[in-house]
């Protein structure tokens, strides 16, 4: 399947926070809100964001077809609304679980333009805010272009 312009092919932030968003809501059964997103925030939610780091050529193609990435998930839950400790780290198993490089949630159904090569935690960091409990976890994601996603 081909990208209808270069500026859709190449918004991979956009492509892969909303697939994100619909298998994570899926698995977790929690809200998730993506980057910019004007949505009123609840809680229990997860909160995504995909950047891009850095492009590789590869002999094929003129244009950079191998990409990094660095997707990060927040989990955030409020025990002053009767949301335990448990609950929040059975979100986070649950988040984990769905980003096994194992895992087939960013698939060709999701992600028509790219193909996932590689992904794996980086690391994880918890803090706690009055009642808020916050736990991020960067994941480093190779991924490449495919080849009939250039538009004609």
């Amino acid at each position: 399947m081909s990208a209808i312009d270069l500026p859709d092919l190449y918004s991979f932030e956009l492509h892969f926070e909303d697939a994100s968003k619909t298998f994570l809501e899926s698995a977790t059964g929690t809200n998730v809100f993506v980057s910019g997103s004007n949505e009123d925030l609840t809680s229990p939610r997860i909160e995504v964001s995909f950047d891009s780091i850095e492009a590789d050529q590869t002999n094929n193609h003129p244009e950079f077809t191998n990409h990094q990435a660095i997707f990060t998930t927040n989990i955030i839950t409020d025990t002053f609304l009767e949301q335990p400790r448990m609950e929040h780290f059975d979100i986070v198993g649950k988040v984990r679980a769905s980003l096994l490089r194992g895992a087939d949630n960013w698939n060709k159904m999701n992600l028509p333009f790219y193909d996932l090569k590689f992904i794996r935690q980086q690391s994880s960091f918890r803090e706690t805010d009055g009642d808020l409990i916050r736990t991020e976890m960067n994941f480093e994601i190779k991924f490449a272009i495919r080849d009939d996603a250039f538009p004609s």
